[in-house]
């Protein structure tokens, strides 16, 4: 049969930051978790490596969130699990895990479940949780728990969030101070038409209208690559702010996923390793 599980985590994509949170809590306590992104291959049959994670795992943890109450993915995980249960000689134990506003669907509705939906309680949630997949209270299963460093878990603190306030405002002010020379362009340009002789024929507003156009367009041209890049830059520093506060308030502070971007993309903006990243390297 190959590897054992202890728990196959079942879940919809838009609660992946999440669920690598739990997989790292679940880990830190000792439980062997099968999760897609670490167990399936380059190559391997996508429904196959699902069917066989489950084949191969003594529980399913069902992720209820209100994406995936509508992910028919994780309904079919679910059924495919329940027939697994009934052909195998070995008795599945399915949990639902309740995340943010979701409720119980009546397909899960006679299970116990785990509930999630107070990020507060995440370390009290992720022992129940470890209740039910491993048979051990909290005392004992911490104890059988190897010790996994802390620094491991990359985690949000202020001091992202307050980096990235610091850099979007200065960014939006070098948009600003460019915004103005591209404003002042034309204005350059009626200034020229001041230099236009007055008795060269030419009605007097022509020199005046010609001047700040071509100026003005020039002055367009001129900044519009720093000017897309500046609001390239912006974006996504935005994102990735609001992705870490996001990740924070919803799913605790361990976001690896999230807090891993931030630091390639601060790695390349300013050309050199982060601290956070050195210290998981």
């Amino acid at each position: 049969m190959g590897e054992e599980f202890d728990v196959f985590l079942s879940h919809n994509s838009v609660d992946k930051p999440w669920v690598i949170a739990l997989k790292a809590a679940l880990v830190e306590r000792g439980v062997k978790v099968w999760l897609d992104r670490d167990e399936i291959r380059p190559g391997d049959l996508f429904i196959d490596a699902l069917e066989q994670g489950i084949h191969v795992s003594r529980c399913l943890a069902v992720v209820v969130s209100p994406e995936s109450l509508r992910s028919a993915w994780v309904k079919e995980e679910y059924q495919r699990a329940l027939v697994l249960a009934g052909s195998s000689t070995r008795e599945l134990r399915i949990i639902p895990c309740l995340l943010r506003n979701a409720t119980l669907p009546g397909f899960l509705a006679s299970r116990h479940c785990v509930d999630f939906r107070d990020p507060s309680r995440f370390e009290e949630s992720v022992d129940d949780l470890c209740h039910g997949i491993t048979g051990r209270k909290l005392d004992a299963a911490r104890q059988a728990a190897p010790v996994v460093s802390q620094a491991a878990q990359p985690e949000v603190t202020s001091k992202e969030i307050a980096f990235l306030d610091r850099s979007i405002a200065a960014m939006k002010g070098e948009r600003s101070r460019l915004a103005v020379v591209r404003a002042c362009a034309p204005v350059l340009g009626l200034a020229a038409g001041l230099l236009w002789p007055p008795d060269s024929g030419i009605p007097l507003a022509l020199p005046y209208v010609g001047s700040a156009m071509v100026t003005g367009f020039l002055g367009i041209g001129v900044t519009a690559r720093k000017w897309s890049a500046q609001g390239d830059e912006l974006k996504r520093l935005v994102a990735h702010r609001d992705a870490l506060e996001l990740c924070s308030q919803s799913f605790g502070p361990v976001c690896p996923d999230v807090v891993e971007a931030f630091n390639r993309f601060l790695k390349r903006r300013i050309g050199i390793d982060s601290p956070q990243s050195e210290a998981r390297a």
